[in-house]
């Protein structure tokens, strides 16, 4: 085979397209030519990455030689031409790909140097104020919404790094929270300020030195008169240094870009001053601020780990905290469902179970071999709320029936149930004894990879829930219609007597009802899904056959992997057309 490491071949006719444009190699290996672009033309250097053509060439710019600064330049002079990810490349076109780069870069620089995407400076803030900053960088979890206000900054120390930091918050609480469940103890606590700015404004040049009366102008400039009174109010009671943490949204309707800064006290001949006439107890804030002008600020990056950010980036939903979910059974597929929901943004999250995390368990459960011997309901809130420090994660380590006895409000004033037990007689009393008082979600897998079906029932008045789907014969007894599997099966395995019985199921089949589950949640949460509803997924029935078991004869309906959804599956004997909607 073949094969050149190097791509010699496709170099050299890049290269022969760079000479045809009038490049000249220099000796550090970069190509050095000139780009028309109305008016002047304007120097670059082209530099050929060594994963050419699986990486595009590196267009570069000294910005000391333009008249103005442009967007989409990074510090090292580098012309942001093309997305870093993400993007297709042909790599048997060599020459289109270095002519497509240079008509690119054309293309910026006229933008550019004509003001025509000027606006595009706000959008890449972060991109200019992150690099520079001097110190270094903190964690924020307050809500970026208005108004602007007092906060928290709790000094603590990395776990990872054994660095230390501070963690914005809206309030003590709240931080302390995050911080416990992240097992890092604060070392400090002070008071912050959040500031909105009504309006963008461009930011500071790359290893711009900011001074405190330049950022104060901008910010003032651009901000609400209640907002700026409201600052030098806190101010005056705080004193210096302060940090301030600032939301700004690029456009209107955008996420806010935030960053911070701290205000440092003044310094040498500036603190002089600031004290004529003045012991240092009794320094006035306002005269103190006043003398550091002409000091510069600290610039600090910030690490956003707010519900607002975070969410919409995983494809979760804001709306979705104020929800409160209750998950019966915590095996399986009630374990993966719980996660699932924490990650779409659930923000309170009850767990129902009794048994504790055994060893043949752990290989398909999101639990792992240091909560052996635990309750499962729980160990999963304790690591719930670990990984994901917004969700509030509660747990009954008891049996459902001891729950709705003792604590039915534990269910009941929950948003949705999503029952998992894998005990079919159980779901049918939870079935006969929620009815249509709660929203609920009934999930279970079937064995050897066959498929696995959601529910959704206790929606308004309409029919249809769990019993539904039971039918009982001479033959058969009381089963399951929706099943694959043909009534009359034993399926349950054992590799230790009566104690040790198990249905032999995947994780990724427990995952694929999981995820279904989850998505059927959050149609119901999101009031998308308004009827009951039977969703079944089929699988390969290639072991389960040659195991020895039969199909049933609904499974025929399926190919395997196909997802069907039913809404007409109430029986009309089923007592469910008694029930009616309580409020």
């Amino acid at each position: 085979m073949d094969i050149d490491p190097t791509q010699a071949k496709e170099v050299r006719e890049a290269e022969a397209v760079l000479v045809e444009k009038g490049f000249v190699k220099s000796s550090d290996g970069r190509w050095i030519g000139h780009l028309t672009v109305s008016g002047p033309s304007v120097e670059v250097s082209v530099t050929l990455p060594a994963e050419f053509p699986y990486r595009v060439p590196e267009i570069s710019i000294d910005p000391k030689n333009l008249p103005r600064r442009i967007p989409h330049v990074e510090r090292n002079g580098k012309l942001c031409i093309i997305p870093t990810t993400g993007v297709l490349i042909d790599s048997d076109r060599p020459r289109d790909i270095v002519t497509d780069c240079l008509a690119r870069a054309e293309i910026l620089l006229r933008k550019g140097l004509s003001g025509a995407n000027e606006a595009d400076l706000i959008e890449e803030f972060l991109a200019y104020w992150n690099p520079s900053c001097d110190g270094g960088t903190i964690r924020s979890i307050c809500t970026a919404e208005t108004p602007s206000r007092e906060i928290c900054l709790l000094h603590h120390q990395l776990a990872s790094t054994g660095k230390d930091t501070i963690l914005a918050c809206d309030n003590s609480k709240a931080g302390g929270t995050w911080l416990s469940r992240a097992s890092t103890p604060c070392k400090q606590e002070e008071s912050g300020w959040l500031h909105f700015v009504s309006t963008s404004f461009p930011p500071p040049n790359f290893n711009e030195r900011l001074l405190t009366r330049d950022f104060v102008e901008s910010v003032k400039a651009h901000s609400a008169d209640a907002d700026c009174q409201a600052f030098k109010a806190w101010l005056a009671g705080h004193g210096l240094p302060c940090t301030v943490v600032c939301c700004m949204r690029p456009r209107v309707g955008e996420s806010p870009l935030i960053f911070a800064v701290t205000f440092n006290r003044a310094v040498g001949k500036n603190r002089q001053e600031a004290l004529k006439g003045y012991r240092k107890q009794s320094l006035p804030t306002a005269r103190e601020f006043a003398h550091t002008l002409r000091q510069p600020i600290t610039r600090l990056a910030v690490d956003r780990l707010d519900w607002e950010y975070l969410l919409p980036r995983a494809g979760g939903s804001i709306e979705l905290r104020s929800k409160t979910v209750a998950v019966v059974g915590c095996g399986s597929v009630g374990s993966l469902l719980a996660e699932k929901l924490a990650c779409l943004g659930v923000g309170t999250i009850r767990l129902v179970d009794n048994d504790a995390l055994c060893p043949a368990n752990v290989h398909r459960h999101v639990l792992g071999v240091e909560h052996l011997g635990k309750n499962k309901a729980a160990a999963l809130s304790s690591l719930l709320e670990r990984r994901f420090p917004h969700v509030t994660a509660t747990h009954k380590a008891m049996r459902v029936q001891s729950v709705l006895i003792d604590e039915p409000e534990y269910l009941l004033s929950a948003d949705l149930v999503c029952i998992a037990l894998g005990d079919e007689t159980t779901e049918l009393w939870l079935n006969d004894c929620l009815r249509n008082i709660v929203p609920r979600l009934h999930a279970w897998v079937e064995p050897l990879g066959i498929g696995g079906h959601v529910l959704v029932a206790g929606l308004l008045n309409d029919k249809g829930c769990y019993r539904c789907l039971f039918q009982s014969n001479a033959v058969a007894g009381l089963h399951n219609t929706a099943s694959f599997a043909k009534a009359g099966q034993t399926f349950t395995r054992s590799f230790a007597g009566c104690a040790g019985r198990f249905t032999p199921f995947a994780y990724w089949d427990a995952d694929r009802t999981a995820s279904e589950a989850a998505r059927c949640a959050l149609a119901v949460l999101s009031d998308d899904q308004q009827k009951p509803m039977l969703l079944s997924w089929c699988g390969d029935p290639a072991v389960f056959l040659g195991a020895g078991f039969v199909c049933s004869q609904r499974s025929a309906m399926f190919a395997p992997g196909e997802v069907k959804r039913v809404y007409d599956f109430a029986e009309g004997m089923c007592r469910c057309n008694k029930w009616t909607k309580t409020a």
